[in-house]
């Protein structure tokens, strides 16, 4: 009975059905109260309904009864590494590697350890944590972590030439680097927009964010991706609306929406079909202000870029903008892909993308010197 009651749980939760699952496993606790095996499932359970505090809860139950089992560890490593609970996260990434002798991958939990690092901006910390991954590409990544303020230009300097000469060596021996289909999602959850600091030294960083788009494309190579709608503007006619989105991290009370607010609000719905991609619904008053116009608001999932990116595809784009480049990984990684015919960037993040699926920068005469093409990777 417990046997099959399990199984039935297990399936439950691998159709999504979580509340059926939820009912189903703790119906069964009630069995076998003590089984580390249940306590597990139902820590594991409560992570995907959001729960945390009562993940932690069976999750530490369940390795009281079995301390060795590193599953368990991996399971609290995760919950303690979304609570922001970085001692306990060690403690989980140390018992977890300790008890997978066995698993030749048991060092990448320690990226769950610079995950919490990184974002203090603890950089000297994130870099080692990388390094103890003891995964190739991280070990490189490690040295494009550099710092946001230097003594002088020409320490500046030379954070710059590293940061180019490991972009070389990558690119160079990609092979080496490449990660495959089983490890993309893992492995990109880890990797940032280390760029970034490049933007505030006073430098054209044209030519450097076109070899580091290279180097991505190289080793993630599931970020090149086209859409199957691409041509989908040729069967338009004059009277057509275009249809164009806007997506960003920070529709919310931040420049990057003090920035588009007006354009989302004001382009003209008798021209436009407006789509604005959120990544949870604003609950501010900027926030407020773009949501409450004449769009079509989608609010992508926390799942994973696979399903962000079908839904943007889905809507069969002529225009897409990127509206802030560089500030988060995840809209950094969607812009890899060709999702509309005509993508564009802007301020947002203050800086080209390098990216060569982004078609235009746009920006102001009024800031920009004769010669500025130099300074993007897009047409200016």
């Amino acid at each position: 009975y417990i046997d099959r009651e399990y199984k039935l749980a297990l399936s439950l939760l691998e159709q999504s059905k979580l509340d059926e699952a939820e009912t189903k496993i703790l119906n069964i606790l009630q069995y076998v109260p003590n089984h580390p095996e249940i306590l597990n499932f139902i820590g594991r359970l409560y992570q995907f309904k959001g729960d945390f505090t009562k993940s932690i809860k069976y999750l530490t139950e369940a390795n009281k009864y079995d301390d060795t089992n590193p599953l368990i560890y991996y399971n609290l490593c995760l919950a303690y590494t979304i609570t922001k609970n970085l001692d306990k996260t060690k403690w989980a990434v140390d018992n977890y590697i300790k008890n997978s002798p066995n698993n030749p991958n048991r060092h990448f939990t320690n990226l769950y350890i610079s995950k919490l690092y990184f974002d203090t901006l603890d950089i000297k910390q994130t870099s080692k944590y990388y390094v103890k991954s003891q995964i190739p590409i991280f070990e490189q990544f490690a040295k494009l972590l550099i710092p946001r303020i230097y003594m002088s230009n020409k320490e500046a300097a030379r954070y710059r030439k590293e940061y180019i000469d490991t972009l070389d060596y990558v690119i160079n021996n990609y092979k080496k680097f490449q990660i495959d289909d089983a490890n993309f999602l893992n492995y990109l959850q880890f990797t940032y927009c280390y760029c970034f600091p490049l933007s505030y030294q006073g430098r054209s960083n044209a030519e450097i964010f076109k070899k580091q788009c290279q180097m991505y494309r190289l080793i993630y190579p599931q970020l090149n991706y086209t859409s199957k709608y691409l041509n989908n503007y040729l069967t338009k006619t004059s009277e057509d609306k275009i249809n164009i989105g806007f997506i960003s991290n920070h529709f919310f009370n931040h420049s990057v929406t003090r920035d588009r607010m007006g354009v989302i609000r004001n382009l003209p719905r008798t021209q436009f079909n407006v789509f604005v991609f959120y990544y949870s619904k604003p609950n501010d008053d900027l926030g407020g202000f773009v949501w409450d116009s004449e769009n079509t608001n989608i609010v992508l999932p926390d799942s994973n870029i696979y399903e962000r990116r079908s839904i943007i595809e889905n809507q069969k784009l002529d225009i897409l903008v990127f509206c802030d480049i560089g500030m988060a990984p995840d809209t950094q990684w969607l812009s890899y892909s060709r999702l509309a015919p005509i993508q564009l960037t802007t301020w947002g993040h203050s800086d080209t993308s390098g990216i060569d699926t982004i078609d235009y920068y746009m920006s102001s005469s009024y800031y920009e010197e004769e010669w500025a093409q130099e300074n993007y990777s897009e047409k200016l």
